[in-house]
């Protein structure tokens, strides 16, 4: 398998160095707007270098194409790569706008091609021991959902300075750590009817009119509400998941904890702390085996390409929601 790569950023070379970790592929053709990074990317992996993203799409020798360029690249990139009957793993969010995101899972409908978008956390230990419980129904029904992804912002805003810039990136932490949050409440809940929100552009003021805080009020069309602070201004890195369910709370604190909290029929509370040894990468590397897994089996992937344009329907709906001060409609389809 010869895969192309567009976008030898952090994540690009996270991506990168697992295709060829895990022995599943050969990183064939690199192209990237750093000519620096994508010279050392190349020669790091023996990889030929493309003139423009066009290349790497139209080269017949190319079977998957990885995405991990800024936000206004993945749906252009990715509808052509899977025209020129490419797979393709998209980074998240899967767009900018979910206009956009829906054209991309048009085109894999069309095409008939697999999508995965780069949802890695749903990869985490702690987050698919959470699915497994809720999945099993022991823990009878889920009721709720409360989510808080942060992180500094400084990193994210002297590094990648496109994040800024909304024709760029879309919009600020939502669609950047928030997408995450946003695409796991939907993993365990289903799809949301509407959503209410806020975003603020609350400390780094230069930044606007990016958010560097985001409130979403998330409810299905049974009722059950999900919420998330997503956050640039949180100093210290925070990614917390509390599943609210019949018989039990479940809590999610980073890649390493996973506290189930049980309720009994007297009312006393026995609290279970599971703990998970944690690679940092892990997590990008079992998405990427997760992908090849699809492709080889002909199914669609964990994380498809309407998960991701769903998750940016829920974000694009905060934004709404924030400006024009009412509650959103989400899509049905």
């Amino acid at each position: 398998m010869k895969v192309g790569l567009i976008g030898a950023g952090r994540v690009g070379q996270k991506r990168a160095h697992h295709l060829v970790d895990t022995g599943t592929g050969e990183l064939s053709l690199v192209s990237d707007a750093v000519p620096e990074r994508e010279a050392q990317i190349a020669e790091t992996f023996g990889a030929s270098i493309a003139y423009g993203w066009q290349e790497v799409v139209n080269n017949p020798e190319i079977d998957v194409v990885i995405v991990s360029a800024s936000n206004d690249l993945h749906a252009p990139v990715s509808i052509a790569a899977l025209e020129s009957g490419k797979d393709v793993l998209c980074e998240k969010p899967l767009a900018r706008t979910a206009a956009e995101s829906r054209t991309v899972w048009e085109a894999v409908n069309r095409t008939g091609q697999t999508l995965k978008t780069g949802f890695n956390h749903r990869h985490y230990g702690n987050v698919m021991r959470a699915k497994d419980l809720v999945d099993s129904d022991e823990l009878g029904e889920l009721l709720w959902m409360r989510c808080r992804y942060g992180h500094s912002g400084s990193g994210a805003i002297s590094h990648n300075p496109w994040f800024t810039d909304t024709s760029l990136s879309g919009g600020g932490t939502f669609l950047d750590n928030g997408v995450h949050a946003l695409d796991i409440c939907r993993w365990f809940m289903g799809d949301f009817a509407e959503a209410t929100g806020f975003v603020d552009t609350a400390h780094w003021h230069d930044i606007s009119p990016v958010e560097d805080n985001g409130f979403g009020v998330f409810r299905t069309e049974k009722g059950r509400v999900a919420t998330l602070h997503a956050s640039w201004t949180q100093w210290k890195n925070i990614f917390s998941v509390e599943i609210g369910l019949d018989k039990a709370i479940l809590e999610i604190n980073g890649q390493e904890h996973l506290t189930i909290t049980l309720r009994e029929n007297n009312d006393t509370y026995s609290i279970d702390r599971e703990h998970f040894e944690v690679d940092y990468d892990e997590s990008f590397k079992l998405d990427w085996l997760e992908f090849v897994a699809a492709r080889n089996e002909g199914r669609p992937p964990l994380a498809d390409a309407r998960d991701g344009w769903k998750a940016v329907e829920m974000a694009e709906a905060v934004y709404e929601s924030s400006k024009n001060g009412r509650t959103i409609k989400l899509s049905d389809s």
